[in-house]
């Protein structure tokens, strides 16, 4: 079971860690979705944060082409392939490419994964 983490600082994002490993009788939860719900908002050091917390923990980081926005489907797509770059760097084994909420775009998930 993956575990959507929402928080909007780091000390916000320590709390609910604490939570999460302190949870009995239960094992802590080792599967986390950090969704990106803030424009140009950078998860990676999040991602890190709680792979330092948590060197076994499973990270998913959500990438919204909406809160990151480009100028063309070329920018749209170095910029999501230079965020997998540093996710891996860190840890992270899975990303969630999403368009975001709204009306349609040129750029969507599927042209820049194109």
């Amino acid at each position: 079971m993956k575990i959507e983490l929402s928080f909007k600082t780091s000390s916000q994002l320590t709390a609910l860690l604490e939570l999460v490993l302190n949870r009995k009788p239960l094992q802590p939860y080792r599967s986390f979705n950090i969704p990106n719900k803030m424009r140009d908002e950078n998860l990676v050091p999040y991602a890190s944060q709680i792979l330092n917390q948590i060197p076994s923990a499973d990270v998913c980081l959500h990438y919204s082409l909406k809160n990151n926005r480009a100028k063309s489907i070329t920018d749209a797509a170095a910029n999501f392939a230079y965020c997998v770059q540093e996710s891996a760097n860190v840890g992270v084994t899975e990303m969630l490419l999403v368009s975001g909420s709204g009306g349609k775009r040129k750029i969507n998930a599927v042209s820049c994964l194109q």
